[in-house]
């Protein structure tokens, strides 16, 4: 994860991080190659890492200091953050793996915000395409 360190110097191409980003600034960029995204039923996302050790280290501290319900943002390829509240992690399971690097994996858990001002929307200014009667 030496790319992320990158960020601050704009070197590094974030079509293909996934980043989140705390109230206080900070943020940490994950490649997606090592994320897999679900949506549970009860609304949770699940964020999966599977990824070498010292790079499950570095997701491990970012989160560390979050607290049980910490206000955070995830921006998928450089769309834009998206609100949500941290719900924890899970324990971190060794994967089994024919390859000579070990991999683990770990799920991070993330509630949608339910209240999000209207004002962080995007509101359209078209008139002419074909959902305008949409409401």
């Amino acid at each position: 994860m030496d790319e992320e360190n990158k960020i601050k110097d704009e070197d590094v191409d974030l079509e293909n991080y996934i980043t989140f980003q705390k109230e206080n600034g900070e943020s940490l960029a994950v490649n997606i190659k090592y994320v897999g995204i679900k949506q549970r039923q009860d609304h949770l996302l699940s964020m999966n890492f599977h990824t070498l050790p010292k790079f499950l280290k570095e997701i491990i501290d970012f989160f560390d200091d979050v607290g049980d319900v910490g206000n955070l943002a995830y921006n998928i390829s450089n769309t834009g953050f998206v609100p949500v509240n941290f719900r924890g992690l899970s324990p971190v399971v060794r994967e089994p793996s024919p390859d000579r690097d070990v991999i683990f994996s770990m799920s991070l858990l993330l509630d949608p915000v339910k209240n999000v001002p209207k004002d962080s929307y995007y509101d359209p200014t078209c008139g002419t395409c074909p959902f305008h009667h949409i409401d």
